[in-house]
């Protein structure tokens, strides 16, 4: 019964062992732009959350605006609307099997808002 329980928690250590979870965080700012991307990594799996904040008086005076995030794999979205604390949270970008973000990515984001374009970088922190 002994050698049972050792052998069951042994192969239950390693499958746990085996599923590393690794998290990677890119940060960044422009004159009126504030933006965090992080990438949560499994053995076959990375997740994306962005948060783009505005770090402008007026919120309100942004309207709809397009974004883009160029890294490994690029994202982008068109008409996006900022909370009304300047924010925008987007937990979006899923994928199995793509080519996976590393500490040294370049990770670039365009901003574009009532004709005004700003481009900046973000770097792990």
């Amino acid at each position: 019964m002994i050698k049972k329980t050792l052998f069951l928690s042994l192969i239950l250590l390693l499958l746990l062992m085996a599923c590393k979870t690794k998290t990677i965080i890119f940060s960044g700012e422009s004159k009126n732009w504030s933006a965090k991307l992080k990438i949560t990594q499994t053995d076959d799996m990375q997740e994306e959350e962005f948060q783009l904040r505005y770090k402008g008086e007026d919120v309100n005076s942004v309207g709809e605006f397009d974004y883009e995030i160029d890294s490994v794999g690029s994202s982008s979205r068109t008409n996006a609307i900022l909370n009304e604390d300047g924010s925008l949270m987007d937990n979006g970008s899923m994928c199995s099997g793509c080519a996976f973000t590393t500490e040294e990515t370049e990770v670039v984001v365009t901003v574009e808002w009532n004709d005004k374009k700003e481009i900046f970088t973000l770097v792990n922190e």
